[in-house]
């Protein structure tokens, strides 16, 4: 995991099913969480991210797996918005594991990210193969 940011492994798949392990870090605070997802994920995970932001009030959210205890697999909700009229960016990440003695373990915490950067991690995660050990990294 790098010092800043998040990045997005494929752990496990089937033919309707992908297992993604999430991990991120601020510096400060970090977590790490799998989720289980539908195979067009990666699919919605570049669309969330592909050109943003179109203008400084926009807001985009995505949620990955599930904080449903009565579910399998943990969650993702990964936001991106503009923290200034000039375009700076912050991604908001919260991390939660599945329910363990009826608690979810959780990390929030939100890391400043370059338009330039989110541009790269979209076409990364666009260029993905469903395929163990394949990643991308904002």
């Amino acid at each position: 995991m790098s010092d800043r940011g998040i990045t997005v492994e494929i752990v496990w798949f089937d033919e309707a099913v992908v297992e993604l392990r999430i991990s991120g870090s601020n510096g400060l605070f970090s977590g790490c969480t799998q989720v289980y997802s539908g195979r067009d994920v990666l699919t919605k995970l570049s669309g969330w991210a592909k050109g943003f932001p179109s203008n400084p009030d926009e807001r985009r959210l995505i949620e990955l797996g599930t904080f449903d205890p009565g579910f399998a697999g943990g969650g993702a909700r990964l936001g991106l918005r503009c923290t200034d009229a000039a375009g700076h960016l912050a991604l908001d990440v919260l991390l939660a594991t599945q329910v363990e003695n009826n608690r979810h373990q959780r990390a929030e915490f939100q890391v400043y990210v370059e338009p330039a950067a989110l541009d790269v991690f979209a076409q990364r995660v666009a260029s993905l193969e469903i395929r163990k050990g394949d990643s991308a990294t904002l």
